[in-house]
């Protein structure tokens, strides 16, 4: 069976029947930072998703398989569909992603791309991530990215920060600026874009809009990571701390005891039990015995308070674990 990051926490159904509507339209373009280039026999699949219910699996409506043969980025796409489909109320948006000739998942999207807000045809420019980041050889500097979260008044963003530049994962745009001479802190520019941080604070310019005193929130920052490097459920429990990561067409990763201890499983394809809302991978290696399942039930950190769309239940070579988790690639927000 064929999988891709339409797995999720429950089965979903997709009537076909209904007159037909008149044509819709959703076009543009697939590209990527990175300068690598595409495998030769690189595939590129772009979906026109609904996805309205942020707690279940979106619905794809019409997708797209691409073979550029060679071609490099930007790749364009074309997505027509029966608008009559399109329902008032509910949300809709363009997902890509880039696989190498085995299938492995090498970029995918990792943010929403909202269209068909009034219901028109839409043109939009994807920009897909690498999985698993960038590689040493592409970045700027000699050393490893960090992840940031700052939350402003009214303003929430992203951060990856290494030696000489930052990636700034913006409402409606990603701005990579190179370090520029500050009396103090660090201070990154580009085009009309200015960020400059100082210590746990920071500030952003960007035209003529200037947010002062955003805060770093470290707890959010590695959901923030895991959501970049394309993991698709994260999950955590407490005492001892332990997290969980399922990398669609990779592998579940299970880290415990405070991180010394590290199991890597094959991903299984999922059991998937609608009625009740719940997904069971189950790996079995010479080494391992690791069973996951994701239940779409509210859940409450023990420790942090935080409260989380999933309870995740965990079995590792015959040790029960118990946490809370939640989906990553396909929240919009």
């Amino acid at each position: 069976m064929r999988r891709t990051l339409c797995t999720g926490l429950a089965l979903f159904v997709l009537a076909c029947g209904g007159a037909q509507g008149t044509p819709g339209r959703v076009s543009g373009s697939v590209s990527h930072r990175e300068r690598i280039a595409l495998p030769p026999d690189a595939v590129v699949q772009v979906r026109l998703e609904d996805v309205s219910r942020a707690d279940a699996p979106a619905i794809v409506l019409v997708e797209q398989t691409i073979h550029p043969a060679g071609k490099q980025v930007p790749i364009p796409f074309v997505l027509e569909f029966d608008a009559g489909r399109i329902e008032r109320g509910h949300r809709y948006g363009v997902r890509a992603e880039i696989r190498d000739a085995a299938g492995e998942l090498r970029w995918t999207t990792t943010e929403a791309h909202p269209v068909l807000e009034d219901g028109a045809s839409a043109e939009i420019d994807i920009v897909v991530r690498q999985v698993g980041g960038r590689p040493a050889a592409a970045r700027s500097g000699p050393e490893p990215q960090r992840t940031l979260v700052f939350e402003c008044d009214g303003l929430d963003f992203v951060v990856r920060q290494d030696a000489r530049e930052v990636e700034l994962y913006l409402p409606n745009r990603t701005v990579v600026a190179p370090q520029v001479p500050a009396a103090s802190g660090a201070k990154y520019q580009e085009g009309d874009v200015t960020f400059w941080s100082k210590g746990d604070e920071a500030s952003l310019e960007i035209g003529d809009r200037t947010w002062n005193g955003c805060r770093l929130v470290p707890q959010r920052a590695p959901w923030e990571d895991a959501r970049l490097r394309g993991v698709m459920f994260r999950a955590v429990g407490n005492e001892p701390g332990w997290y969980l990561e399922i990398e669609p067409g990779s592998e579940m990763r299970f880290v415990g005891d405070y991180g010394s201890t590290t199991v890597s499983t094959p991903l299984p394809e999922p059991a998937l039990d609608a009625a009740n809302g719940r997904t069971t991978w189950h790996a079995v290696t010479e080494a391992n015995d690791l069973e996951v399942v994701f239940e779409t039930r509210r859940c409450v950190d023990d420790m942090s308070g935080e409260e989380f769309e999933a309870t995740v239940t965990l079995r590792l070579n015959g040790a029960s674990y118990r946490g809370c988790g939640r989906q990553l690639l396909l929240l919009v927000s």
